[in-house]
């Protein structure tokens, strides 16, 4: 902390292509260059300070994903929010990634899964309410037919599957 990280308090590592070391932790994201830390925080367009998970797509942004509100990417320099073609997101916490080699990203949510095309734009999102507390979830792409699937599975073992079809 004395040298530049914003917290002791550190959820999730990682070296992007690039060769930064990206931080999560509750107090922003930090980038470490080699020497000093650069600190992101919710004045630099964070949804909430606190992030969890850091994940890096193949098309090189790195992804923020924060305990409250929807997940932000790096690129270019600046924070980037979501942007719902239809204006109606869910603020759910999210539980997983994946990336395609198009720059697709699908996260997966308690009760769904938004899939974000390259220029930051949600084309899908696909969610069936669930009315237990906690769930169970997987995450898979099927090759075969191009599509995105996820179980979740609530606590009294009752499946729900909700797909997504590439466009």
């Amino acid at each position: 902390v004395k040298d530049g990280l914003p917290s002791n308090e550190v959820y999730d590592v990682i070296q992007d292509c690039q060769g930064f070391i990206w931080f999560a932790t509750e107090n922003g994201v930090a980038q470490f260059d080699g020497s000093q830390f650069t600190t992101l925080t919710m004045r630099d367009g964070l949804p909430d300070n606190t992030v969890y998970k850091l994940y890096e797509d193949a098309v090189g942004r790195i992804w923020f994903l924060p305990l409250h509100g929807l997940p932000v990417y790096y690129k270019d320099f600046r924070i980037h929010s979501l942007q719902a073609k239809d204006g109606k997101c869910s603020n759910s916490l999210i539980v997983r990634s994946v990336s395609e080699k198009n720059g697709r990203v699908v996260f997966a949510v308690g009760s769904g899964f938004y899939s974000v095309e390259a220029d930051g734009n949600i084309l899908t999102s696909a969610f069936q309410k669930v009315e237990a507390g906690e769930l169970r979830e997987a995450i898979g792409f099927d090759p075969a037919d191009e599509s995105y699937w996820t179980r979740i599975v609530d606590l009294q073992d009752h499946p729900v599957c909700v797909e997504i079809k590439r466009q």
